[in-house]
């Protein structure tokens, strides 16, 4: 557990990265931290992605909503 929340931190920081750049198709939030992981091309934080994604959907509004408050608070102080 102790080195899944640190990939999930990483990666999830990654992706707030990521929304500067522009795409002709916008991927919802858990797809595309699941890209970002799988991107990595390291076995763990593509499993982490996979199962983040499907995990998220049962995440209650107001989880989903700290998860992203987290990511954001992250990103702003500088995190990679």
């Amino acid at each position: 557990m102790k080195k899944v929340l640190p990939s999930i931190g990483i990666l999830l920081l990654a992706w707030g990265t990521s929304l500067g750049q522009s795409n002709a198709y916008q991927y919802t939030f858990q797809d595309s931290l699941r890209v970002v992981l799988e991107n990595t091309r390291n076995i763990e934080a593509g499993t982490v992605g996979t199962a983040f994604a499907s995990v998220w959907a049962s995440l209650g509004p107001d989880q989903q909503q700290t998860i992203k408050t987290h990511i954001k608070s992250m990103k702003r102080k500088g995190y990679k």
